[in-house]
């Protein structure tokens, strides 16, 4: 079998490599748990995605977050938006908020998307969005 590799549309082929494996092991999850209720004949009950008494706040914000950063990205790049953004998931997993944390937090925030940028922009020569 030969695969015709072309560089300009490679990058879209591991993506969906992935989504169809994860399709399989959906559906390989699904059945089996389904077979075992059968089997078992335990009466079928309603089963929860999430725990009780999970934090909607942490959920939702992080979702909410992570598409502001992937709107961000193309206008601000990859710098101040990922400073942004580790600022705010910081802000929303953080114990406490008070001056200290949310300094060291905001520290935090400028000196490791820096570095990463450093590191890969210059070190390894690869250009970041």
């Amino acid at each position: 079998m030969r695969i015709n590799y072309v560089h300009s549309t490679a990058h879209l082929l591991m993506p969906k490599i992935v989504g169809v494996i994860l399709v399989i092991l959906l559906t390989a999850i699904v059945v089996s748990d389904y077979l075992k209720a059968k089997r078992s004949g335990e009466k079928k009950e309603r089963k929860r995605i999430f725990a009780e008494g999970f934090d909607k706040i942490k959920l939702f914000g992080s979702f909410g977050l992570f598409a502001v950063y992937i709107a961000l990205l193309e206008p601000l790049g990859f710098l101040v938006s990922s400073i942004l953004a580790m600022f705010g998931f910081n802000l929303i997993f953080e114990g406490t908020k008070d001056k200290k944390s949310i300094a060291v937090s905001g520290i935090a925030s400028v000196i490791f998307p820096l570095l990463l940028w450093f590191i890969f922009g210059y070190v390894f020569n690869i250009t970041l969005p």
